[in-house]
């Protein structure tokens, strides 16, 4: 009986692949939590929460990226930016930014807000002989030294808001290499040779040959490159960004606390690597969830709240 052989380069990355997306993957929905099943595993969704607050006893982050403060009456509402750093001729980053429908004379943006370690590479970088560009409706509004972008913002340090949503990221900041495999082709060869020796061979003794017959001629496949070489998501970090202040609760009709759902949020990009080691970041979507907690304020209450969350 034959026996099918699938040593591929191509088909392992493929498992490897779907191990990755089913240990990245969302955990089952669930619905919206009140006080008597707060203990739920938390759902991801995609929603944009409303009316949140700061709560107290949680530090704000401060905002994430490069940001920098646009000359006013260079921009106008809903453009899109091209925000770029670059030596000579070569482009180490390029991303593109929207900015929104409702826009002050003088926005800040933050460049690869959702890249950080994109942005700490660029930052290992000789800064003073990269330039920092941004482009809109096809030519160069903003050309400066990358050190000077990077010195901060007076606006943001002064209250303001960082506007604008990450669409794509171009990464280029490894060297130009060959993602080498081995010509399709030829490893299909090698696989039929595979197959016929195992049909052929003696299954009573060990066949081991055949296997060390396929590594061999894998091995002396020629190295190619198929572009794609690789496409899958990519998840920047959860964020803290805020809270619903659900009221008071009473525990053992004693002690007071407030009933908080902190709400994170993360982005999804698709991800398209290279050949050449570069790779290009196309922004997918916005995923939240939250989570629920206690914040004590004080002893005396009224009614009576069983099984509570954590303490915050």
């Amino acid at each position: 009986m034959k026996r099918t052989r699938w040593y591929g380069r191509t088909l392992v990355t493929g498992i490897a692949l779907l191990v990755a997306s089913a240990a990245i993957a969302a955990p089952p929905q669930t619905s919206r939590r009140d006080r008597g099943d707060w203990d739920r595993e938390p759902g991801l969704r995609t929603t944009e929460p409303r009316q949140l607050e700061i709560r107290s006893m949680k530090a704000e982050r401060s905002a994430a990226g490069l940001p920098f403060d646009l000359p006013a009456g260079l921009v106008s509402p809903s453009e899109t930016l091209t925000v770029a750093v670059s030596s000579g001729p070569r482009v180490f980053v390029q991303e593109t930014i929207v900015l929104p429908d409702r826009l002050s004379a003088a926005p800040t943006i933050s460049f690869l807000a959702h890249h950080q370690n994109e942005l700490a590479q660029l930052r290992k970088l000789e800064a003073e002989a990269l330039r920092f560009t941004v482009s809109a409706r096809g030519k160069v509004i903003v050309d400066v030294p990358f050190a000077d972008a990077d010195r901060g913002s007076a606006r943001l340090a002064g209250g303001g808001p960082v506007v604008g949503e990450s669409r794509s990221v171009e990464v280029k900041l490894r060297d130009p290499r060959k993602g080498m495999q081995p010509d399709p082709e030829c490893e299909s060869a090698c696989n039929d040779a595979f197959l016929e020796c195992d049909y052929y061979c003696d299954h009573r003794g060990s066949c081991s040959y055949c296997n060390d017959q396929y590594s061999w001629c894998v091995f002396q496949c020629p190295q190619v490159c198929t572009e794609p070489k690789a496409v899958y998501d990519v998840y920047t970090p959860w964020t803290y960004i805020g809270s619903y202040n659900h009221g008071n609760i009473c525990i053992n009709y004693t002690y007071a606390y407030i009933f908080w759902e902190d709400v994170d949020r993360r982005y999804v990009y698709q991800r398209t690597e290279h050949c050449d080691g570069t790779y290009t970041d196309v922004y997918k979507s916005t995923q939240y969830r939250s989570s629920f907690c206690k914040e004590y304020i004080g002893p005396g209450c009224v009614g009576n709240f069983t099984n509570p969350p954590p303490t915050c």
